[in-house]
């Protein structure tokens, strides 16, 4: 089995198995042009998608749906199919103290770990700098895959754990992979909100305060019993 690899700019190429199908690998990473080579914090922070923890996203804005207004949020409405990968304007969320973007990858350029076109990015709310990418992934079927390509980039697990679970009606068997490193967190759970779809969330400390804070603000806020 050949598999590619996430090594920061250098990716291979070849057929792995996935159950029972061969598929063609597609990881790609975006050029090098996309990333900021001057923060000084994100040399010891990770690439992924292409895109550098700890600096700012330099791809060009997604193209505006004309004679659309903008969101309630001031995020204006884009086109659904783009010709190059971009970024969305950011908005800021309610309930931490941050902004998320996304960034749009061409047919093309889609990440094979990633089950849409699309991830999510985040900052704080006085920075440009990514601070944390979030990305729905393939479903639990090719967890296995997912995890070897993630330890073959960021080492040995720091916990594996597995527990089976009922989702829509089915019985899977849902696994949950941290990568504790310094600066930053890898978290992928092969079961997210349907066997259909599990989720990869790269953090740095940074993010992890954040949204704390934010979850222990809004936990205060609840009616108690």
């Amino acid at each position: 089995m050949v598999a590619s690899h996430l090594n920061n700019g250098t990716v291979t190429a070849g057929v792995v198995m996935v159950g029972r199908a061969k598929r063609k690998i597609r990881w790609l990473l975006l050029p090098a042009a996309c990333l900021s080579a001057g923060a000084a914090n994100a040399q010891t922070l990770p690439s992924v998608f292409g895109l550098q923890l700890g600096a700012p996203v330099t791809l060009p804005e997604c193209r505006h749906m004309e004679g659309v207004p903008a969101g309630s949020n001031g995020v204006p409405a884009y086109e659904m199919e783009q010709p190059v990968t971009c970024v969305q304007q950011p908005y800021e969320l309610g309930w931490a103290a941050l902004r998320q973007g996304t960034v749009v990858f061409t047919r093309e350029q889609t990440p094979e770990l990633s089950a849409a076109n699309m991830i999510g990015v985040y900052f704080s709310k006085d920075s440009d700098k990514v601070i944390a990418i979030e990305a729905a992934t393939p479903g639990y079927e090719g967890a296995a895959y997912i995890i070897a390509q993630l330890t073959a980039k960021f080492g040995k697990p720091t916990s594996a754990d597995e527990d089976r679970r009922i989702v829509s009606r089915v019985s899977v068997l849902a696994k949950h992979v941290v990568w504790k490193r310094s600066g930053f967190t890898v978290d992928y759970q092969s079961v997210a909100s349907s066997v259909r779809a599990g989720e990869l969330l790269v953090s740095t400390d940074e993010y992890d305060r954040l949204a704390s804070a934010g979850d222990a603000a809004n936990a205060a806020k609840r009616t108690p019993l």
